[in-house]
């Protein structure tokens, strides 16, 4: 079994309706019906908005919606790629991960499949910082981020994907793609809540500051882009 993640860019003067009701309506049902084993379709709130960071390079395209598939092989998703790249996205480009779940709903996980999820979802791609080895990247990102994350944010949902290789052509350099989840829109909206400041705008600062200057240990940050984004699990892998 094999996991492929896609990520969707939309031009920034074109409209998120016509992606939005393409992956809701037409892609994530369509997807079920190719027989993929899992189906996780995320796509952009725009009340997310203040949390975005970055744009594609070169085209300055945002980041705006997501597909994970797993497959039993990425030899057969040539029916599924065609059905997520049938959307009127400007850009989507896909790659093979390996899926680590540090955090899962777990019994919190009470609606059923196709509906969309509580709270907020945010979708953060990154590749490795420059001149860092392998070794040290997977170190920090997995030994020391990561238990950061859930020091700071009120997460109860993290997957992380360690990027394989591309699977669609001139698919951008990433080695990253994360999506962390909250139970409601305040706890990432709400700053103070998001990154555990409890009201203090010191703490707030220091905590911003601290999760900042941490992923610039390990990430290339010049050229990570995140979005929040609303969640659809059309089928559970698991």
């Amino acid at each position: 079994m094999e996991k492929l993640c896609y990520g969707l860019w939309r031009a920034p003067d074109q409209a998120l309706a016509p992606i939005e009701r393409a992956l809701v309506d037409d892609v994530g049902p369509a997807l079920v019906g190719t027989g993929a084993a899992g189906v996780r379709v995320l796509v952009e709130e725009p009340a997310g908005a203040v949390l975005r960071v970055g744009a594609q390079p070169g085209t300055g395209n945002l980041l705006c919606g997501s597909v994970s598939i797993w497959l039993d092989s990425l030899d057969d998703r040539g029916d599924a790629e065609r059905v997520i790249t049938s959307t009127p996205a400007a850009e989507v480009h896909g790659w093979l991960v390996t899926e680590s779940v540090p955090r899962a709903y777990g019994d919190n996980r009470t609606w059923p499949d196709g509906t969309r999820s509580p709270g907020l979802s945010i979708t953060t791609v990154f590749d490795k910082k420059h001149g860092l080895s392998d070794d040290d990247f997977f170190r920090v990102w997995h030994g020391e981020h990561t238990p950061l994350s859930f020091v700071i944010h009120p997460l109860w949902l993290y997957v992380r994907n360690a990027v394989v290789r591309a699977v669609t052509p001139d698919a951008p350099a990433i080695r990253a793609y994360v999506y962390e989840a909250t139970p409601t829109f305040e706890d990432m909206l709400d700053f103070h809540r998001f990154f555990g400041s409890g009201g203090d705008n010191a703490a707030l600062k220091a905590n911003i500051d601290r999760v900042n200057n941490h992923m610039d240990t390990f990430a290339e940050t010049s050229t990570l882009q995140c979005t929040p984004m609303a969640e659809y699990v059309f089928r559970t892998f698991r």
